[in-house]
């Protein structure tokens, strides 16, 4: 251990300092204040390692956890040159919990200025224990001492007005006490019962009065009994008995002609009761729109219909109102609701009305619209009983208003876009009229293939057909199909989705090229072949490209490079479908190369 005691001139000071009982401490008078000594005593109270090593040289801080109060009264000891003093300190700096202390900080005046601070402290923990536990015994005795009191002065009283009858035997069935509900039923009062024979009066027969004593004797459980009143009445009454200590014994008497009554009446409106709220969950239960009802007032778990747990995808709400926390309950515009913001809680807790309000609920399957209705259920005085929310899914009448709209925009889109593809097929097929009879023929040709391209989207209700369908389609619309043989060979090694845009055009084009492969091409004579391909592209993998070639005929690619079939197919794929198109005629054939980039039919741009 550090000190330094032997700066005081007097050793028998340093001596008395080192052996005092009391936990005694010198600091600098000035902050972050640092031990100049202390006693065996004071290092003794400290936590390890400081009760090993000490504290010389340390500050508060460093030693005493939660000393920011002590800290506090050392400033003002040092601004104001006063001693502190202070009884049964709490302090909860210590590893063994909390400690209390008698203890003072005096300042050391040398010369007119403070130059250090005495420590002086008495642990006193037990001594606030013992006197809290005392404390705590004698408010205990008090509060056992006025409770008795107000028992006794409580039974008195409900002695007096108690509807009950209450009677007080000794051990040979002598009537010593009964109270006022007796005294009105049966005649007697206390000093007039005292005075004759009650018990053989009450019960004369004989038989049925021993009955009543060994009922009396055993004092179990509650009995009927017949009893006789003083004006020679007869009631029908119910009695129990308690045995005190002494042997007397006190009964416990009820009328039951007024609870038989009652009785009869409580079936009949349980009854009644009982078929009003089979009828009204019945209608709730069949109602075709969700219905809860929450009774949270009395504790009760709500009600929800068949609807309502097949909207919310649930056999019942368990708990309280924290049941309500975790609902996925969002607004109209995806905001999750807050627990006090839903109807049910506003219509319960604070009495307010939802009308018609928009929600989102979230299921397993995906979000579904709400329509929700919230009010409170008041009883006669006006109290908030239990409250009802009803709420109609209207996500399917929401999507089929959606869908219509689309619907009508879409089939304005799809007129307008037919019309100008009929406009321009008639202008071009009858751009020549020397042959009219063949322009009609053209033309009636290039509607069936817009035809035939209308009806596959149709069969897929005008969402995306698939690059196959298209194909094999177009194909057969002018009399091929995709069977191998030794004139025809159709290979499709990729296959996507096309939007219906894509799909129009491309049957456009596929049928340009199939009407002349079979009136000026491979297909029109018994030697032709022809090769149809789609596959992925080999350099781009985000193209498609379709090669179209025929072989086995010279041909004569004049008329077919300035006909009006050449610039449609040009034009549908490279200004409708974004694409490129490169065509060659040779004297062995013809062939055209159709790359199609995947975003652009897919209707991604």
């Amino acid at each position: 251990m550090t000190r330094r005691p032997e700066s005081y001139p007097l050793p028998e000071f340093a001596e008395l300092f080192n052996h005092s009982p009391a936990c005694l401490a010198v600091f600098e008078a000035k902050e972050p204040f640092r031990v100049l000594f202390h006693n065996d005593a004071y290092q003794k109270i400290l936590d390890e390692p400081f009760r090993e090593e000490g504290v010389v040289g340390k500050a508060i801080p460093d030693f005493a956890p939660n000393s920011e109060r002590v800290v506090e009264i050392f400033r003002k000891v040092v601004a104001t040159g006063e001693p502190f003093a202070t009884e049964s300190y709490h302090y909860d700096g210590l590893e063994r919990g909390p400690t209390w202390w008698n203890w003072s900080l005096t300042p050391v005046d040398k010369g007119g200025s403070i130059t250090s601070l005495v420590l002086t402290s008495f642990e006193v923990t037990e001594t606030v224990i013992a006197q809290e536990k005392l404390q705590a015994e004698i408010d205990a005795r008090n509060d056992a001492e006025a409770l008795l009191a107000g028992e006794q002065e409580l039974f008195q009283r409900i002695v007096d007005i108690i509807p009950v009858m209450i009677t007080m035997y000794d051990a040979d069935k002598n009537l010593l006490l009964v109270n006022k509900e007796f005294e009105r039923l049966a005649g007697w009062a206390t000093t007039e019962a005292r005075a004759e024979p009650v018990f053989d009066i009450c019960y004369p027969d004989p038989a049925y009065r021993e009955e009543v004593a060994q009922f009396m004797s055993r004092c179990e459980g509650w009995k009927d009994i017949r009893m006789n009143t003083r004006d020679g009445l007869t009631l029908e009454t119910s009695w129990s008995n308690v045995r005190l200590s002494d042997d007397r014994q006190v009964g416990i008497g009820i009328d039951l002609t007024q609870r038989k009554t009652a009785e009869a009446e409580l079936r009949s409106s349980r009854k009644e009761l009982a078929l009003e709220r089979a009828f009204l969950e019945a209608v709730i239960e069949a109602a075709p729109v969700g219905i809860s009802v929450a009774r949270d007032p009395q504790g009760k778990p709500p009600i929800i219909n068949r609807e309502a747990r097949h909207m919310m995808g649930i056999n019942r709400l368990e708990g309280g109102l924290e049941r309500y926390l975790d609902l996925p309950l969002h607004d109209a515009e995806g905001h999750r609701y807050k627990y006090d913001d839903l109807a049910i809680i506003q219509a319960l807790k604070d009495g307010k009305e939802t009308t018609n309000r928009e929600v989102i609920f979230e299921t397993k399957n995906g979000y579904r619209r709400w329509l929700v209705n919230g009010r409170p259920l008041r009883d006669d005085t006006g109290n908030i009983r239990a409250a009802i929310a009803s709420f109609v899914d209207i996500e399917d009448r929401r999507r089929a208003e959606e869908a219509r709209g689309l619907l009508v925009d879409e089939l304005n889109h799809r007129v307008k876009n037919t019309l100008a593809i009929v406009q321009s097929i008639a202008a071009q097929s009858f751009r020549d009229l020397s042959d009219p009879k063949q322009a009609q023929t053209k033309f009636r040709a290039r509607l069936r293939a817009l035809a035939a391209a209308h009806d596959l989207l149709t069969e897929t209700n005008w969402s995306d057909a698939t690059l196959s369908e298209t194909i094999t389609t177009s194909l057969f619309a002018c009399g091929i199909t995709i069977e191998k043989s030794d004139r025809l060979d159709i290979s499709i090694e990729t296959d996507q989705k096309l939007g219906s845009k894509a799909a129009v055009s491309l049957s456009m084009a596929l049928h340009e090229l199939a009407t002349n492969a079979i009136k000026h091409g491979a297909l029109s004579n018994e030697t032709g072949h022809l090769r149809v391909r789609c596959a992925p592209n080999a350099v781009r993998d985000d193209y498609i490209q379709i090669d179209w070639i025929e072989t086995g005929r010279v041909l004569d690619g004049t008329n077919r490079r300035e006909g009006f079939g050449i610039r449609l197919i040009k034009s549908t794929v490279e200004r409708e479908m974004k694409g490129r198109s490169h065509m060659l005629f040779s004297p062995e054939g013809f062939e055209c190369m159709i790359e199609l980039p995947r975003a652009s039919i897919e209707g991604r741009s």
